[in-house]
């Protein structure tokens, strides 16, 4: 458990599995929230704050676990004239 939680989350996960000396990489569909993923269950029993954050930028590897490339994508923010 944790007394508090940073402004900004970075999660990351791991996409490569090792067993036996040989690597490969996982293909594991991964299902996240993009709006208000609540990690408040994190935070100490003492905590009583809501820790929820909104998905605004993924990078992914694309290709095998000996080549490939990554790419990134960002959400904009909206206009606010």
């Amino acid at each position: 458990r944790f007394n508090s939680l940073p402004r900004v989350a970075i999660i990351q996960l791991k996409r490569f599995s090792y067993s036996n000396g040989l690597r490969r990489k996982l293909d594991t569909f991964v299902d996240y929230p993009t709006d208000e993923l609540d990690l408040s269950g994190l935070l100490s029993s003492s905590n009583k704050e809501k820790a929820i954050y909104d998905l605004i930028a993924v990078s992914n590897h694309i290709g095998s676990i000996a080549s490939g490339h990554y790419t990134a994508y960002a959400r904009q923010e909206p206009n606010v004239d």
